[in-house]
């Protein structure tokens, strides 16, 4: 599966939104699991910046559920935009098969709103 232009023009507009939109608007810092020393917050996901001050971005998740989470703070984002923005017409096959559905899930998921490109015969 080749890229097409629209392809990449439409990739390199999902990672601007996760750029401008979801990560500009996350709560800044490391993501971590609750700590699991108290009832309070043994199930809460936890902000923790490097001032040491902490926010708590949610309570009673399911440990597996906070993993999952985890794998989606701010820097594994900005990491995975830098991965869609660097596809071209050029990248090869597979590694566009899988890039693409990639951009296309952030798009929906998040609700970023960029033009899908037109499905191909």
């Amino acid at each position: 599966m080749a890229l097409t232009e629209t392809d990449v023009t439409f990739m390199r507009g999902v990672a601007d939104q996760i750029d401008s939109v979801v990560v500009a608007r996350c709560t800044p810092g490391r993501w971590m699991s609750g700590q699991g020393l108290s009832q309070d917050t043994a199930s809460t996901m936890r902000a923790v910046q490097a001032d040491g001050a902490e926010y708590h971005l949610g309570t009673a998740i399911d440990k597996n559920n906070q993993r999952a989470m985890m794998a989606a703070q701010p820097a594994v984002l900005t990491q995975i935009a830098e991965a869609l923005r660097s596809a071209d017409a050029g990248t090869p096959d597979p590694l566009a098969a899988a890039l693409l559905p990639l951009a296309q899930l952030y798009n929906t998921v998040m609700a970023l709103r960029v033009p899908e490109p037109a499905a191909t015969a």
